[in-house]
């Protein structure tokens, strides 16, 4: 239904001795960062100032002459330094105007070096990087690697070099398709879902356990002296993210084999972020739905299956029976119909309209294996007010490919 070309990482562990060439690249690396940063063009905007890097092909070319000077090693890792640079520039521009980074250049912790497919040749499994041209070269061979049923045909992208391991990406070229649809409601404790016919239930209150018990050992350690506090919120932080993201994988890779319907939570985000409630600011910090959404999507997509984003509004106040819209959700976790009387699960009845939205779709191509268009459930059959309402327009449904 959607071509997508589609990358993976995997990371195989080395022994070769190459301490000498990162460290060259990580000085040439740092310099061309310098160059750049003092490049910088400061404009102001408001009460704020506003970061323009210089990327015009004269300076380009003026940097690479520049560091090509003195350069031993092959001259496709002064370009791929520069690459690099300007992306660490990028993010870090990015973070800026969100006010999430200060006007400091950016420090390089990691030690890498970034090999373009131009400095590398891949035949038998085997991948020969050059190093110095014509003169030294590093080879790996990914046959021994655990991965390498996995990515046997695909093909490589660019490779990171690190002193003890090599990272290689590949790429695959997926036909991806609509099939086996299944919507879901996220939620603080559960992901709820609907397929049509049946409804489905995944527990995540321990995704919220998580978060929870690590917000008490943060409260514990503000009272700590301040030097204390910076390591060991650091650490926490390291377990709580991975734990977190342990648990989101295994939830992705459950629902990776078929197609998933998803509201599209973007804008809801960035309205509740600057909610002045306390307490609801904590709660939507022990919510990973974006994340989970993504890693479903990514997942999905690998595996050749379409994921699919509507509109999330009134999702929950609507009734999924006769579409009439209830502004008065009271009582804990259920909908009342006072039209039809459909009395409901709120979060059941948000997957039965994410449902039919997705379906409402149809028109537009969209035709779900197995299921046919009068199976659609009427929704607000008195007019066009129950559509407006739930935002069904083209205009509000995004694909992810």
């Amino acid at each position: 239904m959607s071509e997508s070309l589609l990358v993976k990482a995997y990371s195989i562990p080395h022994s070769l001795d190459i301490k000498d060439f990162v460290d060259g690249y990580m000085c040439l690396l740092n310099s061309v960062l310098d160059d750049l940063w003092r490049t910088i063009e400061w404009k102001r905007k408001g009460k704020r100032l506003i970061p323009f890097i210089r990327k015009d092909s004269a300076f380009r070319k003026e940097l690479r002459d520049k560091h090509l000077r003195g350069w031993i090693y092959s001259k496709h890792y002064v370009d791929s330094a520069i690459k690099q640079a300007y992306s660490v520039l990028g993010s870090w521009r990015k973070r800026y105007l969100k006010g999430k980074a200060g006007r400091r250049k950016p420090l390089l912790k990691r030690r890498f070096v970034r090999v373009k497919e131009t400095l590398y040749s891949y035949r038998d499994g085997v991948v020969k990087i050059s190093i110095k041209p014509f003169q030294e070269s590093i080879s790996v061979n990914l046959k021994k690697s655990w991965f390498w049923d996995r990515i046997r045909g695909l093909e490589l992208g660019e490779l990171i070099l690190k002193e003890d391991e090599l990272v290689i990406t590949v790429r695959k070229k997926s036909e991806l398709k609509l099939e086996k649809p299944i919507a879901w409601d996220v939620n603080l404790l559960t992901l709820d879902g609907y397929d049509g016919e049946k409804d489905y239930t995944i527990d995540l209150k321990n995704i919220y356990t998580i978060h929870r018990t690590y917000e008490l050992k943060r409260r514990k350690i503000q009272q700590l002296p301040e030097k204390t506090q910076k390591k060991l919120f650091q650490k926490y932080r390291s377990r709580e993210r991975n734990r977190i993201n342990d648990i989101l994988h295994k939830i992705a890779k459950q629902l990776a084999n078929r197609t998933n319907v998803f509201e599209d939570l973007k804008n809801f985000k960035e309205r509740v972020a600057g909610t002045k409630s306390r307490s609801m600011n904590r709660q939507n910090s022990k919510h990973d739905y974006i994340r989970l959404q993504k890693y479903v999507e990514y997942k999905s997509a690998w595996n050749g299956y379409l994921t699919v984003y509507v509109d999330a509004k009134l999702t929950s106040k609507t009734c999924s029976r006769c579409g009439y819209i209830n502004k008065d959700l009271r009582g804990a976790g259920k909908f009342e119909c006072p039209k039809c009387g459909l009395k409901i699960d709120r979060q059941k009845n948000a997957a039965k309209n994410i449902w039919h939205t997705f379906l409402r779709m149809w028109g537009q191509g969209f035709a779900p294996k197995g299921v046919k268009p009068d199976d659609v459930s009427p929704m607000n059959p008195e007019g066009d007010e129950g559509d407006e309402a739930l935002g069904l327009s083209m205009g509000a449904i995004r694909i992810h490919t």
